[in-house]
């Protein structure tokens, strides 16, 4: 489907930005700084591409770039700063078409107003205060989260560049993408003297009887989980006011909750149209039989044997990409 050089010269998770466009047909080579080792997460980073270990001490090996780079429609680069030194300008110069892609993350730790947001470890927190529970998201899908803006950010530039002739450089920066999935809480803090939906939710997880569910509680649901609860025969605490969520009625939601199965109580949310979701072990994940129909996980040949990984979670019509890892490739 994509018929485009991509060069990949990117570390750890950013992989996945040009593991997508090769997904796609791409044809992708990515560069390494002598024999990396090589793992199933390697693999899963790396599927479809040409990967080619270099020597940057020898000449002719560190020239290999020069000599490519007329022919390269795109670059994903960084946060490593090595290809600075090697990719220079005189190199870049020799193609006036192409595209870079820069990830790039923030020097100093960053603060706005009274919220701390730390995403210097694989994860960003933000907090109100200096106490309390922050919010999180999971290690590595911040980087995952970059990739996929760096793959969005790639196509778009490759379309204006087919359009207007010249290449050009984006800049992804990971703190700025992983702040942006938070964008719920950083705009009502930040516009706190706007009105904003009084349809407002709390989110916890319940425990019951074989796994847990998260809940987001809407007040505008209340009324029907309450009759709910009631009907089951548990004590709903008062309320204070029409949308006001007390500990005490989460602690009843808790309570009523452990009394059910998962799945039970997942499709009586399901039919009353709340949106709450199991929280799946990873042998629940494997087993899913809507991942094993749509075929989610695939095998790859790897180190004499096969082993099991994610490939791509979308499907074209009339378009099928086998997941191939093809290991070193130095012709």
């Amino acid at each position: 489907m994509l018929n485009f050089k991509i060069l990949d010269l990117t570390t750890g998770h950013f992989a996945f930005s040009s593991r997508l466009l090769a997904d796609l047909g791409a044809f992708v080579i990515r560069i390494e700084k002598g024999n990396p080792s090589i793992d199933p997460l390697y693999v899963y980073r790396n599927l479809n591409k040409y990967i080619i270990p270099l020597d940057f001490k020898k000449k002719e090996q560190k020239a290999f770039l020069s000599n490519i780079i007329t022919e390269i429609d795109l670059i994903f680069e960084g946060p490593d700063f090595f290809w600075d030194k090697v990719l220079n300008q005189t190199i870049i110069n020799q193609n006036q078409r192409l595209i870079r892609i820069r990830f790039v993350t923030l020097k100093k730790r960053s603060s706005i107003n009274d919220y701390i947001i730390s995403a210097f470890t694989g994860q960003i927190s933000l907090i109100k205060t200096n106490e309390g529970m922050p919010m999180f998201l999971p290690y590595g899908l911040n980087y995952y989260l970059t990739s996929l803006y760096g793959t969005i950010a790639a196509l778009l530039a490759l379309r204006k560049r087919n359009k207007e002739n010249k290449g050009f450089s984006v800049e992804i920066c990971l703190e700025e993408c992983t702040i942006s999935s938070f964008e719920d809480a950083l705009i009502r803090y930040t516009n706190e003297s706007k009105s904003f939906s009084k349809s407002s939710a709390l989110i916890f997880n319940v425990t019951c009887k074989d796994g847990h569910l998260v809940i987001p509680l809407f007040t505008h649901h209340l009324d029907t989980i309450l009759e709910w609860i009631k009907e089951d025969g548990f004590f709903v605490p008062d309320r204070d006011s029409e949308n006001f969520i007390s500990e005490n009625l989460i602690k009843t939601i808790k309570e009523w909750a452990s009394h059910y199965i998962t799945e039970e109580l997942f499709e009586k949310a399901q039919a009353m149209r709340f949106p709450w979701a199991p929280i799946l072990r990873l042998d629940q994940v494997w087993k899913n039989s809507h991942l094993k129909k749509r075929k989610f996980f695939v095998k790859v040949n790897f180190d004499s044997e096969k082993i099991t990984i994610p490939f791509m979670p979308y499907r074209f019509s009339g378009f099928k990409r086998k997941a191939k890892f093809y290991g070193f490739y130095s012709s």
